[in-house]
């Protein structure tokens, strides 16, 4: 996988941990905590063929097979036109979009020789819906998103499924270190607001594991928000 040093994905690589599962994860760092038995972080950069290629190589090298990939690295771009750098907009797409389609080109010769071959994106509902607190990001989840969709075609003759995991706020620092309350991350979040909490880790890496599991066997190309309903409409 991609991006387990922190939040999701490390929500992600714990959960597979304590199935037993050999995991690599592939970051730009290293976790804070040591890894779990079975985890190996390769550190790298996702947007980069020679990191990916690395990876990729280890997990066949430790585990002999490769039966999931999950795609978590990502990085947001918060502001307008006016306030994103062209650069930024690049840096962006690069890990957003293209460090997933270099995953998976990667990981596909080995996905083909697994029983049951199976690919998690972890996209955002800022790819269901239009935001514009940060467009750049957006644009590039609606992407990502339409890759996967398009992939799920493209592979399903190989018996390859892939589906996109679409969290909305979720407990990490990174969203309370941008975030004026939690009254105001709940704010359109009807479950949220319900509950009193937005989602945590585990529950974003439950919805990854079912997705990848034989359970969801017949389940390919899906958006699948985890978002306590943000998405499902606009508030009456």
């Amino acid at each position: 996988m991609t991006g387990g040093s922190a939040g999701i994905g490390r929500g992600i690589v714990k959960r597979y941990a304590a199935d037993g599962e050999c995991v690599v994860s592939l970051d730009l760092r290293l976790p804070v905590e040591a890894d779990p038995e079975g985890v190996t972080t390769v550190r790298g950069d996702a947007s980069v063929v020679a990191d990916v290629d690395r990876a990729v190589a280890a997990l066949a090298d430790i585990a002999g097979r490769i039966d999931v990939l999950v795609c978590n690295a990502g990085i947001g771009c918060a502001g307008g036109p006016d306030e994103v750098a062209p650069e930024l907009f690049d840096r962006t797409f690069a890990v957003n979009v293209r460090g997933v389609y270099l995953t998976i080109r990667a990981a596909l010769p080995w996905l083909r020789r697994s029983d049951s071959p199976a690919i998690a994106v972890m996209s955002s509902n800022a790819g269901l819906v239009g935001r514009g607190s940060d467009p750049v990001y957006s644009a590039s989840k609606w992407a990502l998103n339409g890759l996967v969709r398009s992939l799920a075609i493209t592979l399903a003759p190989e018996r390859i499924r892939i589906n996109s995991v679409c969290p909305g706020p979720v407990a990490t620092p990174e969203l309370f270190a941008g975030a004026s309350s939690l009254d105001a991350i709940l704010a359109p979040v009807p479950l949220g607001r319900a509950l009193g909490r937005v989602a945590e880790p585990s529950e974003i890496a439950a919805a990854v594991h079912f997705l990848c599991s034989p359970e969801a066997a017949y389940v390919t190309g899906a958006l699948f928000p985890v978002d306590g309903g943000k998405t499902a409409g606009l508030p009456e």
